[in-house]
């Protein structure tokens, strides 16, 4: 939603049709697309896992590789 609504503000400002907007923006992103509610899920699903019980005090960067360094 949060995509969608800043996509449509800039478009109204901007002149740009929102699928222009979505192009450049998703060009800006390594992984060339954003990320699924499914792929988000799947992180979530994995993270609260007896497989992940081990990890702690991580920070997950699913951005498709948009943030260009580490924490």
């Amino acid at each position: 939603d949060r995509i969608r609504t800043t996509v449509e503000a800039t478009a109204q400002k901007t002149g740009k049709t929102v699928a222009d907007i979505r192009a450049q923006q998703q060009a800006l992103v390594p992984a060339g697309r954003y990320g699924t509610p499914q792929e988000f899920g799947a992180l979530c699903a994995f993270i609260c896992s007896q497989q992940a019980s081990y990890i702690t005090g991580q920070n997950f960067l699913t951005d498709g590789g948009a943030y260009p360094g580490t924490y």
